[in-house]
């Protein structure tokens, strides 16, 4: 998979998310929860903060709505972590 083909993936898994299905949100968090933890891990020096950094991210990018212009926020930064 290239990574334009990437692109379209997560681009589509974040629409779905905007109208709360579970298993976009489930698909999108375990692509890159990980990656996510880490850079707040390496940002913070703090396990719990770093925790708490990725859950309140993931529940921002769940909770905006499609007008808020996520994908466009989101794009660098995922596609660095893909």
């Amino acid at each position: 998979m290239d990574i334009e083909d990437k692109g379209s993936v997560i681009s589509n898994l974040v629409n779905k998310c905007y109208k709360n299905d579970q298993r976009a949100q489930l698909l999108l968090y375990e692509m890159f929860s990980s990656a996510m933890f880490n850079v707040s891990f390496r940002i913070t020096g703090d396990r719990f903060q770093a925790e708490d950094i990725m859950q309140e991210s993931f529940l921002t990018v769940f909770e905006k709505s499609e007008n808020a212009g996520i994908p466009t926020i989101l794009a660098p930064g995922l596609k660095e972590l893909s």
